[in-house]
């Protein structure tokens, strides 16, 4: 599955209407983002959880920025810091992103089954 699955793009996750990121912020969000995915949508643009499609809500971790879906556990980022070099701009962003599923380790939920 994880190989199917599209990692984001820089120009997925920000804002349109403000200052275009430079080239270096470019390949520094995209190297940043590659262990998100974007969640799946329905037809009237409503987010599903990737793992189990169900209406994407999460609830908060005990890490901040971390959350997870309410009806899996699945893990997501809201909060995303310290992306790219301190002086270019990109050190914050606010943007819920589930974890890539190459990148989550299921061994725990397999070994209580």
């Amino acid at each position: 599955m994880s190989e199917t699955v599209a990692h984001p793009k820089w120009d997925d996750v920000l804002d349109k209407g403000g200052e275009p990121p430079t080239e270096a912020q470019k390949v520094a969000l995209d190297a940043y983002l590659k262990i998100f995915t974007l969640a799946p949508r329905r037809d009237d643009g409503t987010e599903l959880c990737p793992h189990c499609y169900n209406h994407a809500s999460i609830t908060w971790g005990l890490t901040n920025g971390e959350a997870n879906c309410i009806n899996c556990g699945w893990p997501y980022r809201v909060y995303h810091r310290n992306v790219g070099e301190e002086t270019d701009g990109t050190r914050f962003f606010s943007c819920g992103l589930p974890y890539h599923p190459s990148c989550v380790d299921s061994t725990a939920e397999r070994s209580e089954k």
